[in-house]
């Protein structure tokens, strides 16, 4: 039996966040009862995912090594990680698709991480399996899912340092790049809002994300469309324009390229 709850609006700011948060979008919150397996191999998805089983019996594999899902810790995993799941016995599967926001967006790869769990943490994946399984799909669920996912990448930054310094100059260039996804961005545009002229801009980005401007927007435009793939109530036409691509053939290519799989394949991938 499974029971899931879409989520692409905003969160509703019930709890306080401490200032260094990143600021996530979370698309989907899933629950597998009763699971008789949950046997993949090469598994691999463009978004973040958290797992956590009250349960033992379940495991995930990277490249050999065994990484068991204990009711102790939440298993985070990377964008494009190739990795197997199994099952030594039923068991009931938690898990929660994620976006960080911001730089983290697009700064890890092949990455698992073992997050041991605070109490405080444990009781809010507690509430939010028992608001699944009780299909009560309302803003507690929203409200605990923001604080774990806040949790946990606070916890993965922490591991990796070279994130904690972000250049306010790109910053800047983000944040316009963003707000402004659906339209066409031109270079001269991002050299304005990082407030240096176009050439001395387009050395300085490429230095410093090792992408050109454009393509750094493609992927953004991608991962956009990633989160957007998850609502029922939008076509993969309104969808690609949205994401500023020009029709659903060119959106179809470019996302096939950049994450291995079309824009309708990943949708049917979400639940597992």
């Amino acid at each position: 039996m499974a029971l899931s709850y879409d989520i692409i609006d905003d969160p509703f700011p019930t709890r306080a966040y401490p200032a260094d948060a990143m600021a996530p979008r979370i698309i989907y919150c899933h629950l597998m009862r009763g699971t008789a397996t949950w046997n993949y191999t090469k598994h691999t998805a463009p978004f973040w995912r958290l797992y956590w089983n009250r349960t033992p019996g379940a495991s995930i594999w990277l490249d050999g090594t065994e990484t068991p899902l204990a009711p102790s810790a939440a298993i985070v995993i990377a964008p494009d990680t190739p990795y197997d799941k199994s099952t030594t016995r039923p068991v009931e599967h938690f898990h929660i698709h994620f976006a960080p926001g911001g730089f983290l967006d697009d700064a890890i790869r092949r990455r698992i991480f073992v997050l041991k769990l605070r109490p405080d943490i444990r009781d809010s994946m507690n509430s939010m399996v028992d608001c699944l399984a009780g299909n009560n799909l309302d803003s507690r669920l929203l409200t605990e899912g923001m604080y774990v996912v806040s949790w946990a990448l606070r916890e993965v930054a922490a591991r990796m340092p070279a994130l904690a310094c972000v250049n306010p100059h790109l910053a800047r260039v983000d944040e316009f790049i963003v707000r402004n996804l659906s339209a066409a961005i031109e270079n001269d545009q991002l050299a304005r809002a990082a407030c240096m002229n176009i050439d001395s801009f387009i050395r300085f980005f490429k230095k410093e994300t090792g992408l050109t401007p454009q393509r750094y927007i493609t992927n953004k435009r991608v991962l956009r469309a990633s989160d957007l793939l998850h609502s029922p109530d939008l076509t993969i036409d309104e969808i690609a324009e949205q994401c500023g691509f020009c029709d659903r053939n060119y959106f179809t290519t470019v996302f096939t390229r950049l994450k291995g799989m079309g824009p309708a394949e990943y949708r049917k991938r979400r639940d597992i």
